[in-house]
């Protein structure tokens, strides 16, 4: 979902400008939460929101600050990343060199309880991490020269190609199917996910992008959130790659 707005692309950035740890941002509502929330911009004078000067809101990592201090940035000379802290990467460019060691090899996400004791400590903690196997990982997902896209997703090499316990997962998302929920499912997916493996469906030129992207990733699966026109459109598309 890519968007132009005043200061800033709304939604995941696929332009050639795009870097791995570019937030997704979105415009931010206090009626959507459960508390008022102050923009996290370091010079900010007015912490607040107000009618001219909106917040907006990272998807991924819930960073909140100003639209307008994204435009500031823009024209100033000062680096984003000293004043406007770096989301968690969601590919690797091409200007990496290719380092194992780089990249943690799991994705992990918060989760109340274990389901089992903890591979390390053996214990069982209410609070706790645990590897999410259906999550694209950063390193899988790269810029490239060669796709008419910009990006491909591909198992590196030091990954086992019949490892079954890798799934990764891209999902569809139909924003005015099931009540209009698109939109909230979406950005609870990006929140939990690589945000690139979660496309909202705008037109048929999304799921190309999609398909071509995940053609060579292993064992990918494909969930389809809609209704059975949304399942029909994306299958339509499956046929002819």
């Amino acid at each position: 979902m890519q968007e132009a707005s005043e200061s800033f692309v709304n939604g995941v950035d696929w332009s050639i400008s795009a870097e791995p740890t570019l937030h997704c941002w979105f415009h931010y509502s206090c009626e959507t939460s459960s508390a008022s929330r102050l923009c996290a911009y370091i010079s900010c004078k007015n912490r607040k929101s107000t009618s001219d000067f909106p917040l907006i809101q990272c998807a991924t990592c819930l960073l909140i600050v100003h639209a307008t201090h994204l435009s500031e940035l823009e024209e100033s000379t000062t680096n984003t990343h000293h004043t406007i802290p770096p989301c968690r990467p969601s590919f690797v460019d091409n200007n990496i060199a290719e380092n194992v060691d780089m990249h943690d090899q799991h994705y992990w996400s918060h989760v109340s309880t274990l389901s089992a004791p903890c591979t390390y400590c053996k214990r069982k903690s209410s609070d706790g991490l645990v590897c999410i196997n259906i999550i694209v990982r950063p390193q899988w997902f790269r810029r490239v020269d060669d796709s008419p896209f910009g990006f491909r997703a591909q198992m590196p090499a030091y990954v086992e190609i019949n490892d079954t316990l890798l799934t990764p997962v891209i999902f569809f998302i139909n924003k005015l199917s099931g009540g209009q929920k698109g939109q909230e499912i979406y950005r609870m997916l990006v929140r939990i996910l690589n945000p690139r493996q979660v496309f909202l469906l705008e037109n048929d030129s999304t799921i190309t992008r999609a398909l071509n992207i995940y053609a060579s990733l292993t064992n990918t699966r494909i969930c389809i959130c809609g209704g059975d026109g949304t399942v029909g459109w994306v299958l339509s598309h499956l046929v002819d790659t």
